[in-house]
């Protein structure tokens, strides 16, 4: 159980009819009430952050700054990040961003019983992508054709992640430089009727994320891909709605992952088949939604963590009412 108080104020001023600044301050308080961990613990975090925004004629450009504190450590770098996109023709849009990341080690992280590690030290590093945006639009048939594709490079110091530990049981350690590059794609067409829309999508992503550096000698894990993290995933939908009713089809593939830091074991791929039908409808002011599915259609056995099987096929009903 953990008790959480936080505020947060936000201000903004308009410069002009396109530039903007923001500006805001955040408490986060969490105190952890536990027997998982020995004593009473909290969190007690205060930061402050400025924004800034401006659009020059199809050039959006936005930079924030972060300054944080927090009980659990005393010094905390400064923060922040640059984004623009750049409409540059109407169907093709560039975008960009860089920033500078700090992450603090959680309450579990540090204090859990029997595995927690108060010599962590925080996350820091680096990220930046860039990519395009292609809309191609056809407004007679009413037809639009999406697709995003972003190559993003990250380096991150004293990277946190929970291994087995020499009694088996996990436990919290730094790894002193991990890299992570890829690329992400998002792509959808969606044709629009009078009684409804048909959207047929599918995106993915290809990560490369290698332990670069090692604070133990001779360690097997460098240069070898991070724990759980598949390469190759891959997200496929169908979504169909006709007056009332909507179906929607899900497919997710994903590919190795790896469950000792040497690469010398793994888990196998899997493909998961989703389907839902649903329909929705007014009573009064009110809105309805019922919902039935299948999870798992074929019926696929497999495991997102090690020795921790994910249940087979499956159904739901789900029933959405919204009051007004």
């Amino acid at each position: 159980n953990v008790h959480t108080f936080q505020t947060e104020e936000i201000g903004y001023f308009s410069i002009s009819n396109n530039a903007s600044l923001s500006f805001g301050h955040q408490w986060i308080y969490n105190l952890a009430l536990t027997n998982n961990y020995l004593n009473k613990e909290c969190l007690n975090r205060h930061s402050v952050f400025a924004g800034w925004k401006q659009d020059l004629k199809g050039f959006r450009y936005n930079i924030i700054l972060r300054k944080e504190w927090a009980n659990i450590r005393s010094q905390i770098p400064f923060t922040g990040n640059v984004g623009f996109e750049y409409q540059w023709f109407s169907f093709l849009k560039l975008k960009g961003q860089a920033s500078l990341f700090y992450r603090l080690p959680t309450l579990n992280d540090l204090f859990w019983k029997g595995s927690g590690n108060k010599d962590l030290k925080p996350e820091s590093g680096y990220h930046y992508e860039g990519g395009i945006v292609l809309d191609f639009i056809v407004s007679s048939i009413k037809l639009k054709i999406h697709s995003e594709m972003t190559a993003f490079n990250k380096w991150t110091n004293n990277w946190i992640i929970w291994l087995p530990g020499g009694s088996g049981q996990p436990v919290p350690k730094n790894i002193a430089a991990v890299w992570s590059r890829g690329t992400e794609t998002d792509n959808y067409l969606l044709v629009k009727t009078s009684s409804g829309f048909m959207q047929i999508g599918m995106n993915s992503a290809y990560v490369l994320s290698t332990i670069e550096k090692s604070d133990l000698e001779n360690d097997a894990s460098i240069g070898r891909q991070l724990i759980y993290t598949p390469r190759y995933n891959i997200n496929g939908y169908s979504k169909f709605k006709f007056k009332n009713f909507i179906s929607l089809i899900t497919y997710q593939y994903v590919g190795y992952r790896f469950v000792s830091s040497d690469n010398l074991q793994w888990l196998k791929p899997y493909s998961v088949i989703n389907f839902s039908e649903g329909y929705h409808f007014k009573f009064y002011k009110h809105t309805i939604q019922c919902i039935v599915g299948i999870n798992n259609i074929l019926n696929t056995s497999y495991m997102i963590v090690s020795q921790r099987p994910m249940p087979g096929r499956n159904y739901f009903l789900q029933i959405d009412w919204n009051f007004k």
